[in-house]
């Protein structure tokens, strides 16, 4: 009987490994799951019914995400079978590779027409899911097409599910303030910002494999130096103008926010201030202020559900949210004890060199 539910086991993860949770739950949810408590907080929501819209907008990203990911595994055998690299759609019969991106496919809009999401927010939805099947899949294969192809991942990463979130929660709302109106536009940007610095980093460190397989992406079209500048002189601005104006927005509804930003930005100036190294795609550069992902998959959400507490049943919130997203915690905990020793060597010798020993 052990052994059968074993054999059952491994087989039911192989069934969902095209899915890749590792590869976006911890880094593309906790930004969405921001913009949903962010439209929570400004649109003046219950905790009961604010919670629930947020539940069934990650639940339908989620599923827009692992349909992405099979979609994408299965566009990609022939290209990952030359380069070496596993791929896990290969094991899959005809019928499971059908139903890995059959099944989040239909979940998604069962999920977002049960939710009464409407019909702006299933059209975004819908978009979604056309996007990712669109970075993959032939006849466009925007992943192969250059820009188009970033530009189609960028958006799809968090510009268009934002637009998602904010089309979902205007629906329920009885009003739609000016503040959130402006939150909705200013995440927009803020979305594609990252989702373009996301797929810039990710084909530029793929490149290698890409070359060899014969993939002709954006990043493997370009030198580590060029995808270094275009992060640095157009995307970085863009990103951090964004940030500060959504900082700004959802202040006055929750304060925690600009407490929260001003300490990592602290904590950021002290790594410039050290001459901090960090990984930028396929190679290592100085450190930018907030150029690693850090404030939006820990910072911001933890300070957006505390502000949400009004009571018991509100504490749930970021209870539940510290125990789903639990691997960020000592990750970022590891980069802050890093720097810490960092920080403390650079002034014990400054403090050595004013002495003269």
């Amino acid at each position: 009987m052990n052994l059968k539910v074993l054999a059952d086991w491994i087989v039911w993860r192989a069934h969902l490994r095209p899915y890749r949770a590792g590869h976006w739950w911890r880094f593309k949810i906790p930004p969405s799951l921001c913009a949903a408590m962010g439209f929570w907080l400004l649109l003046d929501f219950s905790p009961g019914g604010g919670m629930a819209l947020a539940a069934v907008a990650v639940a339908c990203l989620s599923c827009a995400a692992a349909f992405g990911h099979a979609v994408n595994e299965w566009a990609d055998r022939a290209q990952d079978a030359l380069a070496g690299r596993p791929n896990t759609m290969a094991p899959l019969g005809p019928v499971a590779r059908f139903l890995s991106p059959a099944v989040p496919l239909a979940g998604a809009f069962v999920l977002a027409l049960a939710a009464s999401a409407g019909p702006l927010a299933v059209a975004l939805l819908a978009l979604e899911f056309v996007l990712a099947a669109a970075y993959s899949l032939p006849p466009v294969r925007a992943k192969e097409r250059g820009a188009w192809g970033v530009a189609v991942e960028g958006a799809s990463t968090l510009a268009v599910p934002g637009l998602f979130i904010a089309a979902l929660f205007f629906r329920h709302a009885p009003a739609a303030p000016l503040a959130a109106l402006a939150f909705a536009g200013t995440w927009t940007v803020l979305g594609l910002a990252l989702g373009i610095k996301g797929i810039l980093w990710h084909q530029d460190l793929d490149r290698g494999a890409d070359r060899t397989a014969g993939v002709r992406t954006y990043g493997a079209s370009r030198t580590h130096e060029e995808i270094r500048r275009i992060l640095i002189r157009r995307v970085y601005p863009v990103e951090m103008a964004a940030l500060a104006m959504v900082v700004v927005i959802l202040t006055p509804a929750a304060p925690l926010v600009a407490l929260f930003y001003l300490l990592h930005g602290l904590m950021e100036a002290g790594k410039v201030a050290i001459d901090w190294r960090v990984m930028v795609g396929a190679g290592q550069a100085r450190y930018l202020p907030f150029i690693n992902n850090f404030f939006y998959e820990l910072a911001l959400p933890l300070a957006l559900s505390f502000s949400m507490v009004r009571g018991l049943f509100s504490l749930l919130f970021p209870v539940v949210l510290i125990l789903i997203f639990y691997p960020n915690i000592p990750q970022q905990v590891s980069e802050y004890v890093r720097f810490d020793k960092a920080f403390r060597k650079e002034v014990n010798r400054i403090i050595r060199d004013w002495r003269g020993y």
